[in-house]
């Protein structure tokens, strides 16, 4: 499923996605999409919990572009700890795991603890490359 600009930023204020798009610049053997698990969610992010198991730290200054000029918008990378430009051009949602709730919160909490967390770092890379 594809949204525009406005509705993945939407998404992603109140979600966890699973999306996949293309790599903006190839690496040799690697996949030529990339996917990820990401969100944008203030609620996951800057609480005890996602500062720690996420490794989230607020950003302290702003990119060194404007996204809007490349058809960019940033997300944070739930597996590698990080920001990650998506193409607006080739994303495609997989999945939407809602962060609305408490009961949402404790969905995701566990889905992390089960199986995001028992992830080896070659774990990480080749779910990144599917």
């Amino acid at each position: 499923m594809k949204v525009s600009r406005e509705g993945l930023k939407q998404l992603l204020s109140e979600n966890v996605i699973e999306l996949r798009f293309v790599r903006r610049h190839q690496k040799a053997g690697m996949a030529a999409t990339r996917r990820m698990l990401c969100t944008n969610s203030q609620t996951l992010l800057n609480n005890i919990a996602g500062k720690i198991a996420l490794r989230f730290d607020p950003p302290t200054s702003v990119a060194a572009y404007n996204p809007n000029n490349y058809n960019l918008v940033f997300a944070w990378d739930i597996l590698h700890c990080d920001y990650r430009a998506v193409s607006m051009e080739s994303h495609d949602i997989i999945s939407v795991m809602p962060l609305k709730t408490k009961e949402d919160m404790d969905k995701f909490w566990m889905f992390f603890t089960n199986y995001l967390a028992k992830l080896s770092p070659i774990d990480r890379v080749k779910f990144g490359n599917r």
